[in-house]
């Protein structure tokens, strides 16, 4: 979706760009992630914090995620790429090539 929205967004001269941003774990620290990782713990016998390190490695707060994606936007490094992953112990990284 995100390759047509840019293909159409070319075609038709409006120079914005269509990034996909996609978390590569569970963020723990959210409702939604905390339901995640508490079901993939019990389910593997874990706590909630053991699961979510030996799974993910350094967690992913909403904040660093707030971070990553406000220093993706601007940067012109990420302007021909589609989509993009974070993770809290590598950062950035180009999903797509």
């Amino acid at each position: 979706m995100a390759h047509y929205a840019n293909g159409i967004a070319i075609e038709r001269g409006l120079g914005i760009h269509f990034p996909v941003l996609v978390p590569q774990q569970i963020v723990g620290e959210t409702a939604l992630g905390h339901q995640a990782a508490s079901a993939g713990a019990r389910r593997h016998g874990l706590s909630i914090e053991a699961f979510l390190a030996e799974r993910y490695g350094a967690p992913l707060s909403p904040r660093q995620y707030r971070e990553h994606v406000v220093t993706l936007l601007p940067d012109p490094r990420y302007t021909t790429g589609v989509a993009y992953g974070f993770k809290g112990d590598i950062g950035i990284t180009a999903l797509d090539g």
